[in-house]
C-alpha cells in the first residue's frame, strides 16, 4: 500500500483535495494495476442454459448456443440482441471464415443448421443417418465446407461428414466416435479432432487442402485418457488435447511430446490458441485462472481472472472452460457457470509478461 500512495503521489494525484476523490483514484489503481494472481475478470455475460459461443467480428457479436435459440450478444452495445431461434437442441456453433456464415449443431436433427448473417436467414441441412443421433460439434473447413460430428444413443461409432455448401452434399470421411470435438486452425489448413468415450484416446487431423487424414490411436500413440476437447495453433503445428491426466501436446505430425497440468489437479479443461501470436490460452481446474503460456518455450507469460471455479468436466465437453478467441486475438471468451466471460487482451492491463508469473512452474511435463 506504501509503495502505491508513493506512486500515486508522483502522479500528483494525492494533493489536498476530498477523501472521497481520494478514495476513488486509488480504487481505480488498485483495479487496473498489476496482479501476479491474476489481471481484471472482463465483462460476464448472462445466458444460464449456454453450450458453445462464437465471435462474428464484422458485426461485434457473441453467438452463444442455448437451448433451441443462438443468442446474440453485442459487445458494442453490451447487450442482447434478438435471437436467432432455430428449435431443437443446439450444441456447438461456428462460424466461417469471412464472418457471413453460422454452422449450428442440433443435437436432435440429422443435420445442421446454416444461417446467412447478411440476411438473417436460416435453412437446415439434413444429412442421412448411419446409426448416429443428432449432430455435435461443427468447424468450417473454408467458407463453403464444413466437418461434422454426430451423437449417438450408447456408445459407438458415427459418421465424420464434411458438408460442401455450393453443392449441398455431405461426404462421409471416416468413422470416429461419438461427440467427436472438432477445431480449425486459424489459417485454415487443417482441423484436429478428438474422439470422446474411447479409453485410449484417440485423435487425428484433416488436411484441407488435400483432404489427407492423419489419426493416432492406441494407448502408445493416444493420449491413454478419455478426450473430450482440442485446440490447434494458427498454422496447425501443434495440438493441444485436455484430459483427466493432463492437456497433451503434439507437433504436426501428431507426435506427443509435452503434457501440461497434473492428473486430478490443477490441469487445463479448456483451450484456445491465439490466432495471431505463438500463445496458448488454458482454462484452470482447480482455479478461477486463465494462464497464457508461450507456445514455443512453454512458458507462463499471463495469468486472468474468470472468477469462475473451474473444476473437471468429467470427460464431457461444453461444461465450462470451453474457450473461443476472436480472429484477430483481440477477444477471448470462456463459458463459466450461468453465461460467458470475456476480455479485451488489448487493454494495458492484459499485455503480456516476458516473465513467469509464478516461479517455478512445475505444470509442464516433457514426454521422453
Amino acid at each position: 500500500m506504501l509503495i502505491r500512495r508513493a506512486v500515486l503521489k508522483a502522479m500528483g494525484l494525492l494533493k489536498p483535495t476530498s477523501m472521497m476523490f481520494k478514495a476513488i483514484l486509488l480504487s481505480l489503481f488498485l483495479i487496473t494495476s498489476f496482479s501476479q494472481n491474476g489481471f481484471a475478470a472482463g465483462t460476464f455475460i448472462t445466458a444460464p442454459n449456454r453450450t458453445d459461443m462464437i465471435y462474428d467480428g464484422i458485426r461485434q457479436i457473441l453467438y452463444i448456443t442455448s437451448s433451441s435459440s443462438v443468442l446474440r450478444y453485442s459487445l458494442s452495445t453490451n447487450s442482447f440482441l434478438p435471437p436467432f431461434e432455430l428449435g431443437g437442441n443446439l450444441i456447438g456453433i461456428d462460424i466461417s471464415p469471412d464472418d457471413n456464415t453460422l454452422a449450428v449443431a442440433d443435437h436432435n436433427l440429422y443435420g445442421i443448421y446454416l444461417i446467412d448473417l447478411k440476411s438473417g436467414q436460416s435453412k437446415r441441412v439434413i444429412y442421412k443417418p448411419a446409426g448416429d443421433r443428432g449432430s455435435f460439434a461443427v468447424a468450417f473447413a473454408s467458407n463453403k465446407t464444413l466437418l461434422i460430428t454426430a451423437s449417438f444413443d450408447g456408445s459407438g461409432w458415427v459418421p465424420l461428414r464434411k458438408y460442401d455448401i455450393t453443392t449441398d452434399t455431405f461426404t462421409t470421411l471416416a468413422a470416429v466416435m461419438q461427440d467427436t470435438m472438432v477445431s480449425a486452425s486459424a489459417d485454415g489448413s487443417v482441423i484436429g479432432f478428438a474422439e470422446s468415450n474411447i479409453s485410449d484416446g484417440r485423435f487425428g487431423r484433416y488436411r484441407t487442402a488435400d483432404g489427407n487424414m492423419l489419426r493416432k490411436d492406441g494407448y502408445t500413440d493416444g493420449t491413454g485418457w478419455f478426450n473430450y476437447e482440442i485446440g490447434v495453433n494458427r498454422n496447425g503445428t501443434q495440438y493441444a488435447i485436455p484430459t483427466y491426466g493432463g492437456t497433451f501436446l503434439t507437433d504436426s505430425t501428431l507426435t506427443k511430446y509435452a503434457i501440461v497440468g497434473d492428473y486430478a489437479g490443477g490441469q487445463p479443461i479448456g483451450v484456445a490458441y491465439n490466432p495471431v501470436k505463438d500463445i496458448v490460452y488454458f482454462a484452470w481446474a482447480t482455479t478461477s485462472q486463465v494462464y497464457a503460456y508461450d507456445s514455443n518455450t512453454l512458458q507462463k507469460v499471463a495469468s486472468y481472472d474468470f472468477e469462475n471455479n473451474f473444476s473437471s468436466p468429467g470427460n464431457h465437453a461444453f461444461v465450462e472452460g470451453r474457450m473461443k478467441i476472436s480472429k484477430d486475438g483481440k477477444y477471448l471468451f470462456v463459458t463459466v457457470k450461468n453465461g460467458v466471460r470475456y476480455i479485451d487482451l488489448n487493454l494495458p492491463g492484459n499485455k503480456l509478461t516476458t516473465e513467469k508469473l509464478l516461479s517455478p512452474d512445475h505444470s509442464v511435463h516433457p514426454i521422453r
